[in-house]
């Protein structure tokens, strides 16, 4: 598995060997046009020269750019060489006004799953932009394929147009997100009661409160909770407990949201979380996707990286 970030050069990166390029502009070209159809045919195409490790089989421009993880992917270097299919979940959501689409679920690597997220800018029906978030379970911290896999599916159909946020309501919605973990208060957090949040595929929502989750890469071991700990409850939905679920979160930092599909009502959100000052606890590296419906939050999934902590504080792609 460690094939995947391989490529990766910490010291070329922090010395700011990339230039961060601009998520979008307007098309210029009638012949630029890509509906859902036309994106999801590029998306699958990539795919396919990803697993048959050829690059030259990519619909790339000829000008493109790729990151793995925050860092630079050299083409035909680490997931080039690694991926080999798909697993057992494949979301695709489309933003064509900004021709940005997203892929969210399990790829394999040869015999060995992993948790991704990987968004694709078409130009010309070209991919100029990709950039892969993989979570990986030899990182430790929250990581379950089972967990992803046995979720219940989501439809591949759009949601009805009544039930549809708006592209800035969506984003608002994120914003909100990440705003409620920074004041450590679910009340700013516009949501449907119940909401779930999965991370890396383990669902932290609505589980008993003292069942672990798994230990975060960097932090001190956790006390074992006291007999008496078992009787405390359930813990609650996507905006519950803030003041424990965003404990060792400062800020979301960096935020992006690259990718909205409104007919399927979801917002690709990216960030940094930071810690306190002090710890010890790794920086994560997340692409968050926001399911909104009738302008409130219906779920969260989340692909998550543990950044290395010689790591530059850096997404890898410009803000705007």
């Amino acid at each position: 598995m460690k094939a995947l970030i391989t490529h990766r050069v910490w010291a070329l990166a922090a010395g700011a060997a990339f230039t961060l390029a601009p998520l979008g502009s307007p098309a210029t070209a009638a012949d630029d046009r890509c509906d859902r159809a036309c994106m999801r045919g590029v998306m699958d195409q990539y795919f396919a020269a990803v697993f048959r490790h050829d690059p030259k089989a990519a619909p790339l421009a000829a000008k493109t750019r790729a990151t793995v993880n925050a860092v630079e992917l050299e083409q035909g270097s680490g997931v080039w060489k690694s991926v080999t299919g798909y697993g057992a979940v494949a979301r695709r959501y489309f933003d064509v006004p900004e021709r940005q689409s997203v892929f969210f679920g399990i790829l394999n690597e040869g015999s060995e799953p992993v948790i991704v997220s990987v968004r694709l800018k078409i130009e010309g029906r070209k991919v100029t932009e990709a950039e892969w978030t993989v979570a990986l379970k030899e990182y430790g911290g929250l990581f379950s394929i089972e967990g992803l896999a046995a979720l219940p599916p989501r439809p591949d159909t759009p949601i009805p147009a009544k039930d549809r946020p708006t592209r800035a309501q969506l984003i608002a919605m994120g914003n909100a997100y990440f705003d409620g973990l920074e004041a450590k208060n679910g009340a700013k957090i516009p949501h449907i009661d119940g909401c779930e949040r999965v991370e890396n595929g383990v669902k932290v929502t609505h589980r008993p409160r003292n069942a672990p989750l798994g230990a975060l890469p960097g932090a001190a071991p956790a006390a074992a909770p006291p007999p008496a700990a078992a009787a405390t409850g359930m813990s609650g939905d996507c905006a519950a407990d803030m003041e424990t679920v965003a404990v060792n979160i400062t800020q979301a930092a960096h935020r992006r949201f690259p990718v909205v599909d409104e007919e399927a009502g979801v917002a690709m959100g990216t960030t940094i979380f930071h810690r306190p000052p002090g710890s010890t606890i790794k920086r994560n590296l997340l692409t968050e996707f926001f399911v909104g419906r009738n302008e409130k939050i219906e779920s969260i999934y989340a692909a998550m990286f543990y950044l290395d902590p010689s790591a530059p504080d850096n997404p890898g792609w410009a803000v705007r």
